[in-house]
């Protein structure tokens, strides 16, 4: 028996469908219009299955449309391509020191910037907090390694250890020098 708001819809439609969706949606219908209420009233009225199917059809559907997976692009690099090293220096500083904090990283940045090396310095600091960021570039590994020991950096940590509330954190990763453009 088929209700007059359903089109008619068999196994065989559902597996010459071309479209993934359409198919699946042909093999629901084929599926519930096999279904035979309970004769003694006890089951699930068929408005309520009918719903409810229709719900989670709806939901399937935008599940589906949402997951949606472009290529992935690829690049070919050579052997010998060089890599730039990101630097992040996470700084949480004690509310009565940011004042020397900031004079004390303002003398580091202008120092580091200044050495060989050096791409980018960017610093952030976030509102309501006392918490800073210190993004670095550096021109690979050996250059971040010659600064991190040099004499203004070692300066730099030993003015600021007493400023700060928690070890600084700090993360290196590096990346190819194709992908580094300096905003300068």
């Amino acid at each position: 028996m088929l209700r007059p708001h359903m089109q008619q819809a068999t196994v065989a439609d559902a597996s010459t469908a071309t479209d993934p969706l359409s198919s699946r949606r042909a093999r629901r219908l084929a599926r519930f219009q096999s279904y035979q209420p309970d004769q003694e009233g006890g089951g699930v009225t068929p408005l309520a299955l009918t719903t409810e199917i229709q719900r989670l059809s709806s939901l399937i559907d935008r599940l589906e449309n949402k997951v949606l997976i472009s290529g992935v692009e690829e690049e070919h690099a050579e052997e010998d391509d060089s890599n730039v090293v990101v630097v992040l220096r996470e700084l949480a500083v004690a509310d009565s020191s940011v004042n020397d904090f900031k004079s004390a990283l303002r003398t580091y940045c202008e120092t580091s910037r200044a050495q060989d090396g050096c791409n980018h310095i960017l610093v952030r600091s976030f509102s309501g907090t006392t918490k800073f960021a210190i993004y670095e570039v550096w021109d690979g590994q050996d250059s971040w390694q010659g600064h991190f020991t040099s004499k203004s950096s070692r300066m730099f940590q030993k003015t600021i250890i007493d400023h700060l509330e928690a070890p600084q954190a700090v993360k290196v990763m590096p990346m190819p020098a194709s992908w580094w453009q300096d905003p300068q």
